[in-house]
């Protein structure tokens, strides 16, 4: 259920907004996350679409948009389970990455999520440490 309210979600995003994005992209982050461990190719795309969003649709805007959407990016990757607020050693990480195919050798991720107006870009350092911290 969750991986199709997730591609539906996406199609919309791409539809209304006019954005397309390629499926072998899709491959190439799920191959940037599962070898390398990095999310630049995701962080990227996630850029994309919240720079589509209007303006009105930040009005009281936080963390748990960002969660979302890239929620519903990482749900396309299908080499993923993706989990929401999963227990880890009494932690509870916004996202967690989990490949399906653990015997391959491909990373998992633990993903905090911090939002910041820009008016609160003072607060950065502070919001960086708190994530490195859970």
């Amino acid at each position: 259920m969750k991986e199709i309210y997730s591609e539906y979600f996406l199609k919309i995003l791409n539809e209304e907004e006019n954005l397309k994005i390629e499926s072998n992209y899709y491959t190439e982050i799920a191959i940037e996350i599962a070898l390398e461990g990095k999310i630049n190719k995701i962080v990227a795309l996630l850029q994309k679409y919240l720079k589509n969003l209007s303006n009105r649709d930040y009005q009281k805007f936080d963390e748990k948009y960002v969660k979302l959407i890239f929620y519903c990016i990482a749900m396309n990757l299908k080499i993923f389970t993706v989990k929401s607020e999963m227990e880890v050693e009494r932690e509870y990480p916004d996202l967690v990455l989990i490949p399906r195919e653990r015997n391959k050798g491909y990373n998992s991720l633990m993903i905090e999520f911090k939002y910041l107006k820009k008016i609160e870009e003072n607060k950065l350092e502070e919001k960086q440490k708190e994530s490195k911290n859970k």
